[in-house]
């Protein structure tokens, strides 16, 4: 059991004093494990004095989040009780069952694990609201099969450069494919090291402040090695795989590829084996006080559809238009 006395407990609640708090959380999720804090916080001198606590176990194996701290702190009289904790998931998000606590309830429900609760790696490690950082293949295998757009870090000659790409996931694979004159590929086919990432936009957060202003977020990035895909029914089927995930049923429907077009193509892949996820599913807040600020404050949400399909000259009457993925693109 850790207590430490807040430094700020004769003033209200203020970004220095929340900056104040979540650093200590941070560190003691960083650095302990199985570390209970207390804070001690008394109200002003006109008000009851009564011991505030909030407790928070940083316990890697039933944490479904590593590090879970609360983004802000209790006040007295100006926090509205139904004010949603920066960190919390709505509840049809991956990562819903786990609660961070929140000093503003003074609350710490302990957290559900799902399938790992350890980053696979140091570099994976999500280190800013580290609440947020999700490991389980569960929730990157979901975000990765929803994306139909990912950007591929690489260096080449020390120079850093990152390619809008599509991407796909098969078992623990991520591949991305392209010419074969690509620079890209052509640089990274030979066991170079890679930093793959997809983001997903789920809604724009606004609030009563610039400050606060923000947007909520699906992302996952993969550490690995490109490979080539080198043998040629692996590399069909690869293609194959890709197609059939955005348009099922499709690929038995076209004219098979020939070799020169297999040719022309380049299939890489990496492992899945080093990722982590960030989701930023919290929705709107305001700062104490800002409530009754007159500006709106909400969520817009953000979706991907499907325009009306514009059939070229060649396509005979009463032809039916092909099945698209609703995974990616919701109906």
């Amino acid at each position: 059991m850790l207590t430490i006395i807040d430094p700020f407990q004769d003033v209200a609640a203020t970004p220095l004093h929340k900056a104040w708090v979540d650093w200590i959380y941070d560190l003691v999720a960083r650095d302990s494990t199985g570390v209970s804090v207390n804070f001690l916080h008394r109200k002003r001198p006109d008000a009851s004095t009564t011991p505030i606590q909030a407790s928070q176990t940083s316990d890697w194996s039933s944490s479904s989040a590593p590090g879970i701290r609360p983004s802000c702190c209790a006040t007295t009289g100006t926090s509205s009780p139904e004010r949603r904790s920066r960190t919390a998931p709505r509840s049809d998000e991956p990562g819903a069952d786990v609660c961070p606590a929140t000093l503003s309830g003074m609350s710490a429900r302990p957290s559900r694990p799902t399938t790992a609760t350890r980053p696979p790696s140091d570099r994976t490690k999500v280190r800013r609201l580290p609440e947020r950082g999700r490991y389980d293949r569960a929730t990157i295998d979901a975000i990765l099969d929803s994306a139909l757009i990912g950007h591929v870090g690489y260096v080449i000659d020390g120079q850093p450069f990152v390619t809008p790409t599509s991407v796909w996931r098969e078992g623990d694979r991520l591949y991305w494919h392209g010419s074969s004159a690509s620079r890209m590929l052509r640089a990274t086919r030979e066991d170079v090291p890679v930093y793959v990432t997809v983001t997903l936009l789920d809604a724009l957060v606004l609030a009563r402040s610039g400050f606060d202003h923000s947007i909520d977020y699906r992302c996952v990035m993969v550490l690995g090695t490109a490979r080539a895909v080198e043998d040629p029914d692996e590399q069909l089927e690869s293609l194959r795989i890709f197609m059939e995930r955005l348009y099922p049923g499709r690929w038995d429907q076209l004219r098979p590829a020939t070799r020169q077009e297999l040719k022309a193509t380049t299939v890489l892949w990496t492992t899945i084996s080093e990722a982590s996820a960030k989701l930023r599913v919290d929705g709107p807040h305001d700062e104490p006080g800002d409530e009754t600020w007159p500006a709106w404050g909400g969520l817009i949400p953000v979706e991907t559809r499907l325009g009306a399909p514009e059939a070229d000259e060649f396509v005979p009457d009463g032809m039916a238009t092909p099945h698209v993925s609703g995974r990616i693109f919701p109906a």
